[in-house]
């Protein structure tokens, strides 16, 4: 059964989730053009849950680099003292969030 689920996924993905992804990547692209963050020119909530997104479609998304502003953005996010903090304290690890969404998506 799993080959069939994968190839109605890619399918889903091919005709609609992969272009809304890339309309809604453009947009943050734009706003991140325009501004260091994403309400404004101060961290708020709204980057810290927008970082965990980010950071899943650097590594599934094969054109993720085309959006340089969403790049430069991330990471200066995690580069950041309080990103930083805050996988020390949740226990967050790159190497396992990286194998999770390279093998998720």
């Amino acid at each position: 059964a799993r080959p069939v689920t994968g190839t109605i996924k890619k399918a889903i993905d091919r005709q609609y989730l992969n272009l809304t992804i890339a309309e809604q990547m453009m947009m943050v692209d734009a706003a991140l053009a325009q501004r260091d963050y994403l309400a404004g020119e101060a961290l708020t909530a709204a980057d810290i849950l927008m970082a965990f997104l980010l950071q899943a479609l650097a590594v599934s998304m094969p054109n993720f680099t085309q959006y340089r502003h969403v790049v430069e953005y991330l990471t200066t996010l995690q580069a950041g003292e309080a990103y930083q903090n805050a996988q020390t304290k949740g226990k967050f690890n790159d190497d396992e969030f990286t194998r999770y969404w390279a093998n998720t998506w």
